[in-house]
């Protein structure tokens, strides 16, 4: 069962961002289209650490959208889990994004540590 999302926006600050997921002691956070509420993309802790510390960008003035991974693969929340952990293995993902079948809405995340627990 996915979990419910952490959700930033695309004009949101790196620094803004990892202090949600500090808070909330977690490790991804999708990020949404303002205009259109759609997924534009993810962003996890390794990203972070490989596009912005790594690369001495400053959190505060970064926004998410210029180091997030953007249109990510995604699996629907009627996809049997098979298929998701399919997905994440054969892509080395650790995160894979939730939508509805119907109108391509966020719907959650799976996190392969938890689908293997």
């Amino acid at each position: 069962r996915p979990k419910k999302p952490l959700v930033s926006s695309l004009d949101d600050t790196v620094l803004s961002v990892c202090q949600m997921l500090a808070s909330k002691r977690s490790d991804a956070s999708l990020i949404a289209d303002s205009t259109s509420g759609g997924l534009a993309g993810i962003i996890t802790e390794v990203d972070i650490t490989r596009r912005v510390v790594s690369k001495q960008l400053d959190p505060s003035t970064t926004t998410i959208g210029s180091v997030m991974t953007p249109n990510p693969t995604c699996c629907q929340q009627s996809d049997p889990a098979m298929t998701a952990l399919t997905i994440m293995v054969t892509n080395h993902f650790r995160h894979l994004p939730v939508l509805d079948a119907g109108d391509g809405s966020i719907v959650g995340i799976l996190d392969i540590a938890k689908c293997l627990n």
